[in-house]
């Protein structure tokens, strides 16, 4: 049944792809394929716009990129899996978690044509999408997977845990894969796991050629993806013979360890990335696990190319927080800055976009789309957009934008099936089903604090938003989720509200949520209270519950960040919980010395938008989880020459 208020202002199957652009004084010359629409162009379901032609024209490209991610400039702590201090939204570089290849086909090359599990290839009907009239044309909305990398949540997940096991997978002075023996690792990147346990990160080295690279840990030594070693010329697909990935020189505004990156379906993952050689450029790729097949997803050129009004080269972009749906097609923000050809400046406007891996389209942009383009206002015009999007491997994807000349000004979208719809927004004097007549939600100042997605109920996806909302003149906190044709809110006991999502949204419906000083795990009509019972090494300690680092899986078991407060004579420290879905176990915590009890830091996958359960991020459906810890060495003293860092792995079995 449709929702009459919600209709969409775009039908052209955009291929979901977000671009946040942002334009330096760095000078590059354009060029790529024509921006394309669904009409003709790819399928919603990831075929290819060649009809059969596998992966793109080359029929190699599967343009995986799911994780979007700022190369330098506007900087948010990190990455957007960052530590858990900074999360912010707009400028977060964020790891991305659900990359995968991009376009579907069909040739040896293609690695999302045919182990892809587009399903939808069926007409599902008119659904509402996130409380949209969604007229769905056949997109699935599920993580379908293939039993070997992409978790459902369908498998009996055996019988609860009782014990964590870790395992260190890398640490400061490790030797580095593809380097000489002299170069060491220094300093680590915050790891994701996918849903067979690789474990992806960047670090930083000495000694070696270069500064920097990604790495990927499969169960023995880390080995080399990228790195910025300036002999590795040639291997940059889609540039010349003298192009090589990087630099990855650590500046005021550019980290290497906060490059965004994301796993996708069967190993495929995606990484943001500096280019160099004839030129400096930046650019989205995705790599595969199977064979370290390297694919272009978007660069800096391609970009450019969309904005006819641009000056020559005098274009610069960055990529933010992507995702890649099964069947191949990558979602992506972009910010942008250029001089037009009448001579203005276009400073930091964003955009949302998708890519096949062959050419780019645009989802919504301030500069490209038309008035009237934003759902349910009719003659506004999209304004600007949150960096932190999120999706589902069955294609759809949320995302937060601003319009202007609207009632309102800002809302929650959801891309589905080539169609954006509104999800959500602050617009005065609109009912939506399940909340109090007259409710408001959001306000004209702040982005909405977090959003997820999970698979729904047939063609709908479960679409969670955290939230002001304002009832009767009263403005207060509140979790609210989509689901079965409805809103509600999601709370603590005794219907106290919520004041923090924490997590993604996994196949059962399940959450995390804040309420008072404590997680809880709910769904629409269920709640667990999973700290009511502590840890022997945790009974009487003076604890505080974290709103940043919190991840779920599709088993409904869960990964919490606590911080041990100060007793007036130690510091305070801090700790990470893993509900096996009958009690909490310690995952780490230096006073228990779990892994050990030399580290003063403790680093997950921070934001909901990057907690994917079931394909990427900090806790995968085989109950494996990822962190890194810092020892601040002996001067106490954090980012000095004597720290001292490592990754690991832990396993509840």
């Amino acid at each position: 049944m449709s929702i009459p208020e919600i209709q969409p202002r775009i039908s052209l199957p955009r291929l979901g792809a977000f671009v946040l652009f942002v334009i330096s004084l760095v000078i590059l010359t354009a060029g790529c394929p024509n921006l394309q629409t669904n009409n003709g162009g790819t399928t919603p379901d990831g075929g290819s716009p060649t009809d059969g032609q596998g992966d793109g024209a080359d029929g190699q490209t599967d343009g995986g990129g799911d994780d979007g991610g700022a190369s330098d400039g506007d900087s948010t702590d990190g990455d957007g899996q960052t530590d858990g201090s900074d999360s912010d939204s707009s400028g977060s570089d964020g790891d991305t978690s659900d990359g995968g290849g991009a376009d579907s086909g069909g040739d040896s090359n293609d690695d999302t044509g045919n182990d892809g599990d587009t399903s939808g290839d069926g007409d599902t009907g008119d659904g509402d999408s996130g409380g949209g009239d969604s007229s769905d044309d056949g997109s699935d909305t599920g993580d379908s997977g293939d039993g070997d990398d992409t978790g459902d949540g369908t498998s009996d997940p055996g019988p609860a845990p009782t014990q964590i096991a870790h395992q260190r997978i890398a640490q400061t002075g490790d030797s580095v894969h593809g380097q000489p023996d002299t170069a060491k690792f220094t300093q680590f990147g915050i790891p994701i796991i996918d849903a067979a346990g690789r474990v992806a990160f960047w670090a930083r080295y000495s000694g070696g050629n270069g500064n920097a690279g990604l790495y990927v840990w499969d169960g023995g030594v880390p080995r080399r993806v990228v790195d910025d070693d300036t002999s590795r010329t040639g291997e940059v697909p889609e540039r010349d013979a003298s192009a090589y990935f990087g630099k990855y020189t650590p500046t005021q505004d550019f980290d290497p360890l906060e490059q965004p990156i994301a796993w996708g379906k069967d190993g495929r993952l995606l990484f943001v990335t500096r280019l160099d050689g004839t030129g400096q450029s930046r650019g989205l790729y995705r790599w595969r696990a199977s064979d370290g097949n390297m694919v272009r997803v978007a660069d800096m050129e391609q970009m450019a190319a969309l904005f006819t009004d641009a000056s020559g080269s005098a274009f610069n972009c960055e990529f933010y927080q992507p995702g890649v749906a099964d069947a191949g097609i990558v979602v992506f923000v972009v910010r942008y800055t250029y001089i037009t050809t009448g001579k203005a400046f276009v400073l930091g406007e964003r955009g949302v976009f998708s890519s096949n891996g062959v050419s780019i389209s645009v989802i919504a942009d301030n500069r490209l789309s038309a008035v009237g383009d934003v759902p349910d206002q009719d003659n506004s015009k999209w304004d600007t957009f949150e960096s932190l999007t999120t999706l589902i491997g069955g294609g759809d994807m949320v995302f937060q934008g601003t319009y202007l000349g609207g009632n309102g000004n800002r809302g929650v979208y959801l891309q589905h099936a080539g169609n954006v719809y509104r999800v959500i927004h602050n617009a005065v004097g609109v009912s939506y089903p399940g909340l109090q007549t007259g409710t408001i939600v959001g306000d004209d100042e702040d982005a909405y604090d977090a959003i997820a997605i999970g698979p729904g109920i047939g063609a709908q996806p479960r679409v969670a938003v955290d939230t002001k909302i304002t009832v009767n003149g009263t403005t207060r906190d509140a979790v609210l989720i989509w689901d079965n044709q409805q809103w509600n809110e999601l709370t603590g006991p005794n219907n106290a509200v919520a004041t923090a999502l924490l997590s993604g949204v996994n196949t059962d419906g399940y959450t995390l949520i804040y309420s008072g000083t404590r997680p809880y795990l709910v769904k629409v009509g269920q709640r667990t209270d999973i700290t009511a019972t502590l840890p022997a090494v945790l009974t009487g300690v003076s604890l505080q519950w974290e709103t940043a680092g919190a991840a779920l899986n599709d088993n409904d078991r869960a990964l919490l960040s606590y911080t041990r407060l100060s007793d007036g004579t130690t510091s305070d420290t801090p700790g990470l919980a893993f509900w096996t879905g009958a009690q909490l176990l310690i995952a780490a915590d230096p006073v228990a010395a779990v892994p050990a009890a030399d580290f003063e830091r403790l680093d997950v996958v921070a934001e909901p938008e990057l907690d994917r359960p079931g394909r990427s991020g900090a806790l995968n459906d085989s109950d494996a989880l990822v962190f890194r810890t810092v020892d601040y060495g002996t001067d106490g003293a954090e980012g000095t020459d004597d720290d001292a860092q490592a990754l690991y792995l832990a396993t509840a079995e």
